[in-house]
């Protein structure tokens, strides 16, 4: 529950975007299992933060996966001592079944380089979801299971580690 009277309260938001290469130019960039080659975006925003990543994403085909994204940025923490940093960020989905159950396995891991005094860091958000919509006649429209959050040197500071089991319910519109 978020308490927004609690003045230890702070608002986040991230808004991201990829722009296809292939579909930009008219012809296949990728080759064997890459698929694609994007630009990539990202604006990280709060209250004192702003973040701007940019750089290439890709695509891949790989078999059992319905997606498999890998994106290379330079990542420009505003206010933040020192140069831009890197991130790099896979993100996945695993649809599979189990009996009459249909299930998926997705997420992303962003690994961060250090910028001024922040150090190097690791957040990931694998999830763990049942389709509960294919139980009610409309499948892939919601879903049920739990995220497992972990933040290795949480905001960069060194030695602040975060471990987050949550549950998670998934409605398609």
């Amino acid at each position: 529950v978020t308490d927004f009277e609690d003045e230890g309260t702070e608002l986040y938001g991230e808004f991201a975007s990829r722009l296809s290469l292939s579909k930009i130019s008219g012809r296949k960039i990728g080759v064997g299992p890459l698929a694609d080659v994007l630009l990539a975006g990202q604006l990280e925003f709060g209250d004192n933060l702003r973040t701007y990543l940019y750089g290439i994403g890709t695509s891949w085909t790989i078999p059992g996966f319905a997606f498999f994204n890998l994106d290379f940025y330079v990542r420009d923490e505003q206010g933040r001592d020192g140069d831009p940093t890197w991130q790099i960020t896979p993100s996945w989905l695993v649809p599979f079944g189990v009996g009459p159950v249909k299930a998926s396995f997705g997420g992303f891991i962003d690994f961060a380089g250090s910028q001024g005094d922040r150090e190097e860091s690791i957040i990931g958000a694998p999830q763990l979801l049942v389709d509960v919509g294919n139980f009610l006649g409309a499948p892939d429209r919601l879903h049920a299971g739990i995220e497992y959050q972990f933040w290795r040197n949480k905001f960069g500071i060194d030695g602040v580690d975060e471990d987050v089991v949550q549950l998670m319910v998934k409605w398609v519109l």
